[in-house]
Protein backbone atom coordinates (compact mmCIF):
# COMPACT_ATOMS: atom_id res chain seq x y z
CA UNK A 1 0.00 0.00 0.00
CA UNK A 2 1.24 3.49 -0.73
CA UNK A 3 -0.82 5.05 2.08
CA UNK A 4 -2.15 4.25 5.57
CA UNK A 5 -4.34 5.83 8.24
CA UNK A 6 -2.87 7.90 11.11
CA UNK A 7 -5.24 7.89 14.10
CA UNK A 8 -3.37 10.63 15.96
CA UNK A 9 -4.17 13.23 13.29
CA UNK A 10 -7.29 11.72 11.73
CA UNK A 11 -5.82 11.68 8.24
CA UNK A 12 -4.17 9.38 5.75
CA UNK A 13 -0.43 9.50 5.15
CA UNK A 14 1.57 8.46 2.11
CA UNK A 15 4.85 6.55 2.20
CA UNK A 16 6.72 9.70 1.10
CA UNK A 17 5.09 11.72 3.90
CA UNK A 18 5.98 9.05 6.45
CA UNK A 19 9.61 9.15 5.35
CA UNK A 20 9.68 12.92 5.91
CA UNK A 21 8.69 12.65 9.59
CA UNK A 22 11.71 14.02 11.42
CA UNK A 23 13.18 11.72 14.02
CA UNK A 24 10.47 9.08 13.60
CA UNK A 25 11.75 5.56 14.21
CA UNK A 26 8.47 3.76 13.75
CA UNK A 27 6.97 4.70 17.12
CA UNK A 28 3.73 5.80 15.45
CA UNK A 29 3.33 2.32 14.04
CA UNK A 30 4.45 0.82 17.33
CA UNK A 31 1.71 2.71 19.17
CA UNK A 32 -0.92 1.14 16.88
CA UNK A 33 -1.64 4.62 15.55
CA UNK A 34 -0.92 3.83 11.90
CA UNK A 35 -3.27 1.23 10.49
CA UNK A 36 -4.82 0.09 7.23
CA UNK A 37 -7.37 2.61 5.94
CA UNK A 38 -9.70 -0.17 4.82
CA UNK A 39 -9.71 -2.78 7.60
CA UNK A 40 -7.92 -0.95 10.49
CA UNK A 41 -5.50 -3.83 11.03
CA UNK A 42 -1.93 -2.98 12.03
CA UNK A 43 0.49 -2.25 9.21
CA UNK A 44 4.25 -2.35 8.96
CA UNK A 45 6.59 -0.11 6.99
CA UNK A 46 8.79 -1.90 4.47
CA UNK A 47 11.86 0.08 3.44
CA UNK A 48 12.83 0.46 -0.20
CA UNK A 49 15.21 -2.03 -1.76
CA UNK A 50 17.06 -2.26 -5.05
CA UNK A 51 14.09 -4.15 -6.51
CA UNK A 52 11.08 -2.30 -4.99
CA UNK A 53 10.08 1.05 -3.57
CA UNK A 54 9.05 1.54 0.09
CA UNK A 55 5.49 0.62 1.06
CA UNK A 56 3.06 -0.17 3.90
CA UNK A 57 1.86 -3.75 4.34
CA UNK A 58 -0.38 -5.69 6.73
CA UNK A 59 1.52 -7.24 9.63
CA UNK A 60 -0.53 -10.43 9.49
CA UNK A 61 -1.27 -12.13 6.20
CA UNK A 62 -4.90 -12.93 5.45
CA UNK A 63 -6.58 -13.97 2.22
CA UNK A 64 -8.43 -10.64 2.11
CA UNK A 65 -5.28 -8.52 2.49
CA UNK A 66 -4.51 -8.32 -1.23
CA UNK A 67 -7.95 -7.04 -2.17
CA UNK A 68 -7.82 -4.66 0.77
CA UNK A 69 -4.50 -3.20 -0.39
CA UNK A 70 -5.77 -2.83 -3.97
CA UNK A 71 -8.82 -0.90 -2.74
CA UNK A 72 -6.67 1.43 -0.62
CA UNK A 73 -4.39 2.20 -3.57
CA UNK A 74 -7.44 3.09 -5.68
CA UNK A 75 -8.96 5.55 -3.15
CA UNK A 76 -9.92 8.91 -4.60
CA UNK A 77 -9.48 12.17 -2.61
CA UNK A 78 -13.26 12.25 -2.07
CA UNK A 79 -13.22 8.71 -0.64
CA UNK A 80 -10.45 9.70 1.76
CA UNK A 81 -12.44 12.76 2.88
CA UNK A 82 -15.46 10.56 3.64
CA UNK A 83 -13.31 8.22 5.72
CA UNK A 84 -11.78 11.16 7.60
CA UNK A 85 -15.24 12.43 8.51
CA UNK A 86 -16.36 9.01 9.75
CA UNK A 87 -13.15 8.40 11.68
CA UNK A 88 -12.86 11.77 13.46
CA UNK A 89 -14.90 10.74 16.50
CA UNK A 90 -13.21 7.33 16.62
CA UNK A 91 -9.76 8.93 16.45
CA UNK A 92 -10.42 11.05 19.53
CA UNK A 93 -11.86 8.15 21.49
CA UNK A 94 -9.18 5.70 20.41
CA UNK A 95 -6.30 8.07 21.09
CA UNK A 96 -7.77 9.18 24.43
CA UNK A 97 -8.19 5.59 25.56
CA UNK A 98 -4.67 4.64 24.49
CA UNK A 99 -3.20 7.70 26.21
CA UNK A 100 -5.21 7.03 29.36
CA UNK A 101 -3.99 3.43 29.34
CA UNK A 102 -0.36 4.48 28.92
CA UNK A 103 -0.57 7.24 31.53
CA UNK A 104 -2.40 5.02 34.02
CA UNK A 105 0.09 2.18 33.69
CA UNK A 106 2.98 4.63 34.00
CA UNK A 107 1.38 6.12 37.13
CA UNK A 108 1.04 2.68 38.73
CA UNK A 109 4.66 1.86 37.91
CA UNK A 110 5.85 5.22 39.31
CA UNK A 111 3.90 4.78 42.55
CA UNK A 112 5.28 1.29 43.11
CA UNK A 113 8.84 2.29 42.26
CA UNK A 114 8.72 5.34 44.57
CA UNK A 115 6.90 3.28 47.27
CA UNK A 116 4.39 5.99 48.14
CA UNK A 117 0.81 5.96 49.41
CA UNK A 118 -1.58 7.91 47.21
CA UNK A 119 -4.87 9.74 47.96
CA UNK A 120 -8.12 8.08 46.90
CA UNK A 121 -11.63 9.39 47.52
CA UNK A 122 -13.70 6.55 48.98
CA UNK A 123 -17.24 5.98 50.14
CA UNK A 124 -18.01 3.70 53.08
CA UNK A 125 -21.24 2.52 54.67
CA UNK A 126 -20.69 5.02 57.50
CA UNK A 127 -19.22 7.92 55.56
CA UNK A 128 -16.78 9.09 52.90
CA UNK A 129 -13.49 10.90 52.60
CA UNK A 130 -9.91 10.80 51.34
CA UNK A 131 -7.70 7.87 52.30
CA UNK A 132 -4.00 7.45 51.65
CA UNK A 133 -3.59 3.98 50.24
CA UNK A 134 -0.69 1.69 49.37
CA UNK A 135 -1.28 -0.23 46.15
CA UNK A 136 -1.10 -3.85 47.28
CA UNK A 137 -3.19 -5.62 44.67
CA UNK A 138 -5.18 -5.28 41.45
CA UNK A 139 -8.30 -4.11 43.29
CA UNK A 140 -6.35 -1.20 44.82
CA UNK A 141 -5.08 -0.25 41.37
CA UNK A 142 -8.59 -0.35 39.95
CA UNK A 143 -9.89 2.01 42.68
CA UNK A 144 -7.23 4.54 41.74
CA UNK A 145 -7.92 4.31 37.99
CA UNK A 146 -11.68 4.65 38.50
CA UNK A 147 -11.16 7.77 40.62
CA UNK A 148 -9.01 9.33 37.90
CA UNK A 149 -11.72 8.58 35.35
CA UNK A 150 -14.29 10.31 37.55
CA UNK A 151 -12.51 13.57 36.80
CA UNK A 152 -13.63 13.24 33.17
CA UNK A 153 -17.27 13.47 34.27
CA UNK A 154 -16.77 16.20 36.84
CA UNK A 155 -18.96 19.29 36.40
CA UNK A 156 -16.39 22.07 36.02
CA UNK A 157 -18.96 24.63 37.20
CA UNK A 158 -19.08 22.90 40.59
CA UNK A 159 -15.32 22.34 40.71
CA UNK A 160 -13.88 25.84 40.22
CA UNK A 161 -10.30 25.05 41.20
CA UNK A 162 -10.03 22.03 38.92
CA UNK A 163 -11.42 24.24 36.16
CA UNK A 164 -8.82 26.94 36.89
CA UNK A 165 -5.97 24.37 36.88
CA UNK A 166 -7.18 22.81 33.62
CA UNK A 167 -7.71 26.15 31.83
CA UNK A 168 -4.29 27.39 32.97
CA UNK A 169 -2.65 24.21 31.63
CA UNK A 170 -4.49 24.62 28.32
CA UNK A 171 -3.33 28.26 28.13
CA UNK A 172 0.25 27.11 28.53
CA UNK A 173 -0.29 24.51 25.81
CA UNK A 174 -1.54 27.23 23.45
CA UNK A 175 1.47 29.43 24.26
CA UNK A 176 3.86 26.59 23.44
CA UNK A 177 1.96 25.76 20.27
CA UNK A 178 2.14 29.41 19.15
CA UNK A 179 5.88 29.47 19.89
CA UNK A 180 6.66 25.92 18.82
CA UNK A 181 10.20 26.61 17.58
CA UNK A 182 11.24 28.17 20.90
CA UNK A 183 9.52 25.39 22.84
CA UNK A 184 11.48 22.64 21.08
CA UNK A 185 14.77 24.44 21.79
CA UNK A 186 14.21 24.85 25.55
CA UNK A 187 15.27 21.77 27.55
CA UNK A 188 12.51 20.28 29.73
CA UNK A 189 15.16 20.01 32.42
CA UNK A 190 14.98 23.80 32.89
CA UNK A 191 11.32 23.53 33.90
CA UNK A 192 11.78 20.50 36.14
CA UNK A 193 14.66 22.14 38.02
CA UNK A 194 12.22 24.82 39.19
CA UNK A 195 10.14 22.25 41.09
CA UNK A 196 10.16 21.65 44.83
CA UNK A 197 13.10 19.26 45.24
CA UNK A 198 11.48 17.02 47.86
CA UNK A 199 8.53 16.41 45.56
CA UNK A 200 10.41 15.75 42.34
CA UNK A 201 13.31 13.66 43.62
CA UNK A 202 11.09 10.67 44.47
CA UNK A 203 9.69 10.31 40.96
CA UNK A 204 12.39 11.76 38.75
CA UNK A 205 13.17 9.74 35.61
CA UNK A 206 16.11 10.52 33.39
CA UNK A 207 15.17 10.63 29.72
CA UNK A 208 17.12 10.52 26.48
CA UNK A 209 16.99 13.29 23.83
CA UNK A 210 14.73 11.02 21.74
CA UNK A 211 12.29 10.58 24.66
CA UNK A 212 12.34 14.32 25.36
CA UNK A 213 11.30 14.96 21.77
CA UNK A 214 8.47 12.44 22.16
CA UNK A 215 7.22 14.24 25.29
CA UNK A 216 7.38 17.58 23.47
CA UNK A 217 5.57 16.10 20.47
CA UNK A 218 2.84 14.94 22.81
CA UNK A 219 2.60 18.32 24.55
CA UNK A 220 2.09 19.96 21.15
CA UNK A 221 -0.50 17.29 20.34
CA UNK A 222 -2.39 18.23 23.53
CA UNK A 223 -2.76 21.78 22.21
CA UNK A 224 -4.91 20.53 19.31
CA UNK A 225 -8.69 20.33 19.26
CA UNK A 226 -10.31 17.14 20.49
CA UNK A 227 -7.69 16.40 23.17
CA UNK A 228 -9.48 17.92 26.18
CA UNK A 229 -10.11 14.52 27.80
CA UNK A 230 -6.43 13.69 27.55
CA UNK A 231 -5.52 16.90 29.39
CA UNK A 232 -8.12 16.15 32.08
CA UNK A 233 -6.62 12.68 32.58
CA UNK A 234 -3.10 14.08 32.75
CA UNK A 235 -4.04 16.82 35.25
CA UNK A 236 -5.91 14.32 37.44
CA UNK A 237 -2.92 11.95 37.48
CA UNK A 238 -0.58 14.84 38.33
CA UNK A 239 -2.79 15.86 41.28
CA UNK A 240 -2.79 12.33 42.70
CA UNK A 241 0.94 11.86 42.20
CA UNK A 242 1.91 15.24 43.68
CA UNK A 243 -0.18 14.74 46.82
CA UNK A 244 1.09 11.19 47.24
CA UNK A 245 4.71 12.37 47.34
CA UNK A 246 4.02 15.61 49.21
CA UNK A 247 1.88 14.25 52.05
CA UNK A 248 4.22 11.33 52.68
CA UNK A 249 7.09 13.83 52.93
CA UNK A 250 5.23 16.14 55.33
CA UNK A 251 3.63 13.59 57.65
CA UNK A 252 5.59 10.50 58.67
CA UNK A 253 2.42 8.58 59.60
CA UNK A 254 1.43 8.63 55.91
CA UNK A 255 4.66 6.97 54.83
CA UNK A 256 3.97 3.80 52.87
CA UNK A 257 6.13 1.76 55.25
CA UNK A 258 4.05 2.81 58.28
CA UNK A 259 0.58 2.63 56.76
CA UNK A 260 -1.14 -0.71 57.23
CA UNK A 261 -2.78 -0.74 53.83
CA UNK A 262 -4.56 2.60 54.11
CA UNK A 263 -5.40 5.41 56.50
CA UNK A 264 -7.81 8.32 56.46
CA UNK A 265 -6.32 11.68 55.60
CA UNK A 266 -6.81 14.02 58.56
CA UNK A 267 -7.79 17.07 56.51
CA UNK A 268 -8.73 19.18 59.52
CA UNK A 269 -5.29 18.61 61.01
CA UNK A 270 -3.60 19.73 57.76
CA UNK A 271 -5.81 22.83 57.64
CA UNK A 272 -5.04 23.64 61.27
CA UNK A 273 -1.30 23.15 60.71
CA UNK A 274 -1.37 25.74 57.93
CA UNK A 275 -3.25 28.23 60.10
CA UNK A 276 -0.96 27.55 63.09
CA UNK A 277 2.08 28.47 60.99
CA UNK A 278 0.46 31.81 60.21
CA UNK A 279 -0.46 32.43 63.85
CA UNK A 280 3.11 31.67 65.01
CA UNK A 281 4.38 34.21 62.48
CA UNK A 282 2.02 36.84 63.87
CA UNK A 283 3.25 36.07 67.38
CA UNK A 284 6.86 36.45 66.27
CA UNK A 285 7.73 32.78 66.81
CA UNK A 286 8.31 32.13 63.08
CA UNK A 287 9.87 34.20 60.34
CA UNK A 288 7.35 35.02 57.64
CA UNK A 289 7.53 32.32 54.94
CA UNK A 290 6.09 32.47 51.45
CA UNK A 291 2.68 30.74 51.75
CA UNK A 292 2.56 29.39 48.20
CA UNK A 293 3.57 25.85 49.16
CA UNK A 294 0.79 25.45 51.78
CA UNK A 295 -1.67 27.05 49.37
CA UNK A 296 -0.80 24.51 46.66
CA UNK A 297 -1.15 21.55 49.01
CA UNK A 298 -4.58 22.64 50.23
CA UNK A 299 -5.89 23.50 46.76
CA UNK A 300 -5.04 20.03 45.44
CA UNK A 301 -6.64 18.30 48.45
CA UNK A 302 -9.70 20.48 47.99
CA UNK A 303 -9.83 19.50 44.29
CA UNK A 304 -10.12 15.80 45.16
CA UNK A 305 -12.89 16.64 47.61
CA UNK A 306 -14.76 18.29 44.75
CA UNK A 307 -15.32 14.85 43.23
CA UNK A 308 -18.21 14.57 45.65
CA UNK A 309 -20.17 16.63 48.13
CA UNK A 310 -18.07 18.49 50.69
CA UNK A 311 -19.56 18.84 54.15
CA UNK A 312 -20.37 22.40 55.18
CA UNK A 313 -17.81 22.52 58.01
CA UNK A 314 -15.02 21.29 55.73
CA UNK A 315 -16.01 23.78 53.03
CA UNK A 316 -15.85 26.62 55.56
CA UNK A 317 -12.50 25.43 56.89
CA UNK A 318 -10.98 25.39 53.41
CA UNK A 319 -12.40 28.86 52.66
CA UNK A 320 -10.95 30.23 55.91
CA UNK A 321 -7.53 28.75 55.16
CA UNK A 322 -7.44 30.15 51.61
CA UNK A 323 -8.35 33.63 52.82
CA UNK A 324 -5.78 33.51 55.63
CA UNK A 325 -2.99 32.43 53.28
CA UNK A 326 -3.81 35.21 50.81
CA UNK A 327 -3.95 37.80 53.61
CA UNK A 328 -0.58 36.57 54.89
CA UNK A 329 0.91 37.07 51.44
CA UNK A 330 -0.48 40.59 51.12
CA UNK A 331 0.76 41.59 54.59
CA UNK A 332 4.36 40.42 54.19
CA UNK A 333 5.00 40.63 50.42
CA UNK A 334 6.68 44.05 50.45
CA UNK A 335 9.14 43.46 53.27
CA UNK A 336 10.07 40.05 51.83
CA UNK A 337 10.07 41.11 48.15
CA UNK A 338 7.52 38.49 47.15
CA UNK A 339 6.78 39.42 43.55
CA UNK A 340 4.46 36.58 42.50
CA UNK A 341 1.02 36.17 44.08
CA UNK A 342 0.32 32.73 45.51
CA UNK A 343 -2.31 31.74 42.93
CA UNK A 344 -0.01 32.49 39.99
CA UNK A 345 2.93 30.79 41.72
CA UNK A 346 0.84 27.68 42.43
CA UNK A 347 -0.39 27.41 38.83
CA UNK A 348 3.12 27.85 37.40
CA UNK A 349 4.58 25.28 39.80
CA UNK A 350 1.84 22.77 39.08
CA UNK A 351 2.13 23.20 35.31
CA UNK A 352 5.80 22.25 35.67
CA UNK A 353 4.79 19.21 37.70
CA UNK A 354 2.29 18.15 35.01
CA UNK A 355 5.24 18.05 32.59
CA UNK A 356 7.26 16.03 35.09
CA UNK A 357 4.33 13.61 35.29
CA UNK A 358 4.22 13.33 31.50
CA UNK A 359 7.95 12.56 31.45
CA UNK A 360 7.18 9.48 33.55
CA UNK A 361 5.04 8.09 30.72
CA UNK A 362 7.59 5.98 28.85
CA UNK A 363 5.86 6.20 25.47
CA UNK A 364 8.71 4.56 23.58
CA UNK A 365 8.89 1.30 25.54
CA UNK A 366 5.15 1.13 26.15
CA UNK A 367 4.60 1.49 22.41
CA UNK A 368 6.92 -1.43 21.73
CA UNK A 369 5.01 -3.55 24.26
CA UNK A 370 1.73 -2.93 22.42
CA UNK A 371 3.11 -3.53 18.93
CA UNK A 372 0.98 -5.77 16.73
CA UNK A 373 -2.48 -7.27 16.67
CA UNK A 374 -2.11 -9.80 19.49
CA UNK A 375 -4.91 -9.03 21.95
CA UNK A 376 -3.69 -11.79 24.28
CA UNK A 377 -0.13 -10.49 24.63
CA UNK A 378 1.14 -9.88 28.21
CA UNK A 379 1.13 -6.12 27.57
CA UNK A 380 -2.48 -6.12 26.32
CA UNK A 381 -3.64 -8.29 29.21
CA UNK A 382 -1.92 -5.92 31.65
CA UNK A 383 -3.66 -2.96 30.01
CA UNK A 384 -7.04 -4.67 30.18
CA UNK A 385 -6.51 -5.58 33.84
CA UNK A 386 -6.89 -1.95 34.92
CA UNK A 387 -10.40 -1.91 33.53
CA UNK A 388 -12.09 -4.66 31.53
CA UNK A 389 -15.28 -2.66 31.01
CA UNK A 390 -14.00 0.03 28.67
CA UNK A 391 -14.33 -0.30 24.90
CA UNK A 392 -16.73 0.59 22.10
CA UNK A 393 -20.37 0.42 21.10
CA UNK A 394 -20.47 -0.35 17.38
CA UNK A 395 -22.92 -0.41 14.49
CA UNK A 396 -22.09 -3.20 12.03
CA UNK A 397 -23.74 -4.01 8.71
CA UNK A 398 -23.64 -6.91 6.30
CA UNK A 399 -25.54 -7.36 3.08
CA UNK A 400 -26.54 -10.81 4.40
CA UNK A 401 -28.51 -9.38 7.36
CA UNK A 402 -31.56 -8.26 5.36
CA UNK A 403 -31.84 -11.70 3.76
CA UNK A 404 -31.47 -13.64 7.00
CA UNK A 405 -34.10 -11.52 8.78
CA UNK A 406 -36.23 -10.82 5.72
CA UNK A 407 -39.42 -12.18 7.34
CA UNK A 408 -39.09 -10.03 10.48
CA UNK A 409 -38.24 -6.95 8.41
CA UNK A 410 -41.31 -7.44 6.21
CA UNK A 411 -43.56 -7.84 9.27
CA UNK A 412 -42.33 -4.50 10.62
CA UNK A 413 -42.31 -2.80 7.22
CA UNK A 414 -38.54 -2.27 7.31
CA UNK A 415 -35.99 -2.71 4.55
CA UNK A 416 -32.59 -3.14 6.20
CA UNK A 417 -30.94 -4.46 9.36
CA UNK A 418 -27.81 -3.72 11.40
CA UNK A 419 -26.04 -5.37 14.29
CA UNK A 420 -25.39 -3.22 17.36
CA UNK A 421 -23.24 -4.37 20.24
CA UNK A 422 -20.08 -3.81 22.26
CA UNK A 423 -16.46 -4.84 21.75
CA UNK A 424 -13.07 -3.82 23.04
CA UNK A 425 -11.89 -3.53 19.43
CA UNK A 426 -14.67 -3.96 16.84
CA UNK A 427 -12.47 -3.51 13.76
CA UNK A 428 -10.34 -6.50 14.73
CA UNK A 429 -13.21 -8.64 16.03
CA UNK A 430 -15.24 -9.02 12.86
CA UNK A 431 -15.16 -12.81 13.13
CA UNK A 432 -16.79 -12.56 16.59
CA UNK A 433 -19.31 -9.97 15.40
CA UNK A 434 -20.28 -12.13 12.43
CA UNK A 435 -20.55 -15.17 14.65
CA UNK A 436 -21.65 -18.25 12.74
CA UNK A 437 -24.13 -16.25 10.65
CA UNK A 438 -22.14 -14.31 8.04
CA UNK A 439 -18.59 -14.33 6.66
CA UNK A 440 -16.31 -11.98 8.67
CA UNK A 441 -15.18 -10.22 5.47
CA UNK A 442 -18.80 -9.20 4.77
CA UNK A 443 -18.98 -7.24 8.04
CA UNK A 444 -18.61 -3.47 7.72
CA UNK A 445 -18.14 -1.43 10.89
CA UNK A 446 -20.27 1.62 10.13
CA UNK A 447 -19.35 3.59 13.25
CA UNK A 448 -18.25 3.14 16.87
CA UNK A 449 -18.37 5.11 20.10
CA UNK A 450 -15.79 4.85 22.90
CA UNK A 451 -17.51 4.21 26.26
CA UNK A 452 -16.31 3.71 29.82
CA UNK A 453 -18.62 0.73 30.47
CA UNK A 454 -19.40 -1.43 27.43
CA UNK A 455 -22.02 -3.67 29.04
CA UNK A 456 -23.74 -0.83 30.86
CA UNK A 457 -23.88 1.32 27.74
CA UNK A 458 -25.25 -1.57 25.66
CA UNK A 459 -27.97 -2.36 28.20
CA UNK A 460 -29.03 1.31 28.32
CA UNK A 461 -28.99 1.61 24.53
CA UNK A 462 -30.93 -1.61 23.88
CA UNK A 463 -33.67 -0.43 26.22
CA UNK A 464 -33.97 2.80 24.23
CA UNK A 465 -34.17 1.11 20.82
CA UNK A 466 -35.97 -2.09 21.85
CA UNK A 467 -38.85 -1.47 19.40
CA UNK A 468 -36.44 -1.94 16.50
CA UNK A 469 -35.04 -5.24 17.75
CA UNK A 470 -35.84 -8.12 15.40
CA UNK A 471 -35.06 -11.00 17.75
CA UNK A 472 -34.29 -11.41 21.42
CA UNK A 473 -31.59 -13.98 20.59
CA UNK A 474 -29.47 -11.65 18.44
CA UNK A 475 -28.42 -8.00 18.64
CA UNK A 476 -30.05 -7.29 15.28
CA UNK A 477 -32.13 -4.16 14.73
CA UNK A 478 -34.35 -3.15 11.87
CA UNK A 479 -33.06 0.20 10.65
CA UNK A 480 -30.88 1.65 7.95
CA UNK A 481 -27.19 2.34 8.49
CA UNK A 482 -27.72 6.11 8.68
CA UNK A 483 -30.69 5.79 11.03
CA UNK A 484 -28.72 3.49 13.31
CA UNK A 485 -25.79 5.90 13.52
CA UNK A 486 -28.06 8.83 14.37
CA UNK A 487 -29.95 6.91 17.08
CA UNK A 488 -26.88 5.40 18.70
CA UNK A 489 -24.99 8.70 18.61
CA UNK A 490 -27.89 10.46 20.34
CA UNK A 491 -28.37 7.83 23.05
CA UNK A 492 -24.67 7.29 23.80
CA UNK A 493 -24.14 11.03 24.20
CA UNK A 494 -26.81 10.91 26.93
CA UNK A 495 -25.42 7.71 28.46
CA UNK A 496 -21.96 9.22 29.00
CA UNK A 497 -23.51 12.03 31.06
CA UNK A 498 -25.29 9.70 33.49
Amino acid sequence: MDRAWVHSIGADITVDEFLKLKGDSGFLIGKNLITCIECKANVKFVAASSRAKAYFSHIKFRETNKACELRVNSYTPEKVRQIRKRESKYRIGYYQQRFEDYASLALLDTIKKANIAIPIYKKYSDGEGIVLKCLKNQEDEKQLILMIRRFRNIDLNTAPWFKIILENWQSRLKLWSDEEDIFYKEPLQNLIDQLNSKVIKKIRREISPFEEKQVKDYIIHLSRKGTEDESITLVAIAIVLYLGVDLCSCYTEYDAEKLQGEGFLDVHRILNDSLDDLEYTEEGKFTAAYPGYNFMQLILIYTIYQLAYIETDAEQSFAKAFISLKNHYEKYKNENNWETDITTAFLNEFNNFIEATLINVDFHNLAKEFYGDNAKSPAELRRLSIDKNRGFIYVAWSDYFKDIWKKSLNQKGLSDAVKIGYSDDPDRRKDEIGGNLVPPESIEIIDKWPVSDMKGAEKYLFNKIRKNRLTSKREIFGMSKDEAVLKVDYEISKWEKI
